[in-house]
């Protein structure tokens, strides 16, 4: 009995060193090594030579479409994510974050990075991202979407998105020719170019055909077909009506 004393009394000391430096070597780890890898997920893209990291539970539509999936999973669809940043002057970097990626299209957020601030806006989806312009003023963003048939052609539409509200404008036109060039889900005409000519007009060149069918649309991609120019107007009365030229 004494000898079984005298052991615990020698060794508990010895463990009771190996504890303490097991925990002393713990707390000496980088903090983020005891996050759980759910916590640490974020985007990560360069813009002007500086790198900037989004945490994905920062962006809702992103997140909530990653809660279905396990965690590896998840991982995997982190890695199809295409972030496209573009330029901004007054109000930060923004990024459209392509993800449920498929051949080409994906679904698309508009994620607006400005000092520790990050707001979020659900642009379109089943889609593909081509280009983005601000108005001068950067009060407004004009973003074209294209959708694609096989690898003949593509369709698009523009969408005008308000950078105080992060909202997409909705414009009431009642002209057809503007409409299916703007509305929600109207992939029907292709859409080669488009720029602002004011703080409010954006100027589209589009196809110059009458038919909207595949066979005439396929026809006029092959043979690089002639655009005509339209222009979009921003009004701030719904009531008015857009000029087309």
């Amino acid at each position: 009995m004494r000898k079984s004393i005298k052991k615990m009394i020698f060794v508990l000391p010895l463990l009771l060193s190996i504890l303490y430096g097991c925990v002393k070597e713990s707390s000496n780890l980088p903090k983020n090594e005891s996050i759980p890898n759910e916590m640490k997920e974020e985007l990560t893209f360069s813009f002007d030579s500086k790198e900037h990291r989004v945490p994905i539970d920062k962006i809702p539509s992103l997140n909530d479409y990653l809660s279905q999936y396990t965690s590896v999973e998840r991982k995997q669809e982190i890695e199809r994510i295409i972030v496209t940043p573009f330029n901004s002057e007054k109000n930060g970097v923004f990024a459209d974050v392509g993800y449920s990626c498929g051949t080409k299209t994906c679904n698309h957020v508009l994620i607006q990075v400005e000092n520790d601030d990050i707001r979020t806006f659900i642009l379109d989806q089943v889609s593909i991202f081509q280009r983005a312009i601000f108005s001068d003023d950067e009060k407004y963003l004009a973003i074209l979407f294209g959708r694609n048939e096989g690898n003949e052609l593509v369709r698009n539409i523009l969408y005008i998105v308000d950078i105080e509200k992060l909202e997409r404008i909705q414009i009431n036109n009642s002209n057809e020719v503007i409409n299916q060039r703007i509305s929600v889900d109207s992939y029907i005409w292709p859409i080669t170019e488009f720029k602002w000519l004011d703080n409010r007009t954006v100027e589209l060149s589009v196809a110059d055909i009458n038919d909207s069918s595949y066979e005439s649309v396929a026809k006029w991609f092959k043979e690089n077909g002639p655009v005509k120019k339209i222009k979009l107007e921003i009004t701030q009365d719904p009531t008015d009506r857009d000029d087309i030229g």
